[in-house]
């Protein structure tokens, strides 16, 4: 069965606000949509219908990427910020950070590790974030 529309059916594009796309089963699995502060989403979801992954540009053009487990628990951000630093966050089970990586406007590159309370206790190179910190025992 063929169900690719005829050439004249193609339109060459669409405008709106947002598009939801299901599954067969008529599931959401990704929504495209603006928000009301005009910051542009892309929402992705699993089978069961938890989001999963979340594509954004805040408000200030600052680009996001965000992963989920499967508990909904944030365990991954990817961004840029404000100065157009690169970073990468990762987090535990109750979304504290535990290792993040920064490539500093002087590009510099800093790797942090972090206790279970998002405390800083590992920092390379030294002199990064953190002041002089290279270790620290918990």
């Amino acid at each position: 069965m063929n169900t690719q529309p005829a050439a004249e059916e193609v339109q060459q594009s669409v405008i709106a606000r947002e598009f939801v796309l299901v599954d067969e089963a008529g599931n959401k699995r990704l929504v495209m949509n603006v928000t009301e502060n005009g910051a542009p989403h892309i929402n992705m979801y699993d089978s069961a219908g938890n989001p999963r992954l979340v594509i954004t540009v805040n408000k200030n053009d600052r680009p996001t990427l965000t992963m989920y487990d499967s508990t909904g628990t944030t365990r991954l951000v990817l961004g840029v910020t404000k100065n157009d630093t690169p970073t990468v966050t990762i987090l535990d089970s109750e979304e504290k950070p535990r290792l993040s990586l920064i490539v500093f406007p002087t590009d510099t590159p800093s790797l942090t590790m972090y206790d279970p309370e998002g405390e800083p206790i590992w920092g390379m190179p030294p002199g990064n974030l953190f002041g002089n910190l290279l270790w620290h025992m918990p």
